[in-house]
């Protein structure tokens, strides 16, 4: 992976960890929302041509229990997440200006890069505990129904392979 390549992705996390992108079960959307999202011109709910995100939490049979235990969870990570999307778009800040500095400061710019990548890799592992938190409180059936979602998408293509080689 080229640096070109390293640096679009740490973009990328960084703009979907700063715009709060949901991950994981945030919320049991009613059907009529569903139905209006599925109803959408293609432009609406995709990006670049890439299919849409999964909208994680779309369990059409989620317990009264399961709902309050992913609130309790959803509601324990906020505040961590809140402060680390800060401390990302702070870094995001600053490496930008160190940028459009009249002199270029490498050392302080490899400074604040590595303490962004840092800030963003920290972010990832809390939402990757969330989602690891809320996908335990699925059903074995649900469970099931997730994967099945998930195994119908088309994964986008990447741009050092063959558009048809990543596919099942």
């Amino acid at each position: 992976m080229n640096s070109k390549m390293i640096l679009r992705t740490v973009a990328g996390v960084a703009l979907c960890a700063m715009m709060g992108v949901p991950t994981f079960a945030l919320a049991n959307p009613p059907m009529e929302a569903r139905e209006a999202h599925d109803n959408l011109p293609p432009m609406m709910h995709e990006m670049d041509g890439r299919p849409p995100m999964p909208m994680m939490g779309r369990f059409p049979h989620m317990s009264e229990d399961q709902f309050e235990k992913s609130f309790v969870i959803n509601h324990q990570f906020e505040l961590p997440i809140h402060e680390k999307q800060r401390l990302v778009h702070k870094l995001s800040i600053a490496l930008h200006d160190l940028s459009r500095a009249e002199k270029y400061d490498e050392a302080k710019a490899k400074e604040v890069s590595t303490n962004l990548a840092n800030a963003m890799a920290d972010l990832q592992l809390l939402l990757s505990k969330k989602d690891a938190q809320l996908y335990a409180l699925l059903t074995t059936e649900q469970k099931a129904e997730m994967a099945k979602e998930e195994n119908h998408r088309e994964l986008p293509p990447t741009p050092d392979c063959d558009m048809g080689a990543h596919k099942k």
